[in-house]
């Protein structure tokens, strides 16, 4: 399921992460990762 996640979010990162010039191109799988737990954890609080 996470797997699943983190591909959606890569999918439709877009400008928040990938087009970002505040995220340097080296950390946009790290800001991808970190915005996929984010979610699982909202979630998770539900």
């Amino acid at each position: 399921m996470f797997e699943t996640l983190v591909q959606l979010v890569k999918d439709h990162a877009g400008d928040a992460i990938i087009n970002n010039p505040a995220i340097p191109n080296e950390k946009n799988d790290e800001a991808i990762q970190h915005a996929s737990k984010s979610i699982v954890s909202g979630l998770q609080e539900n």
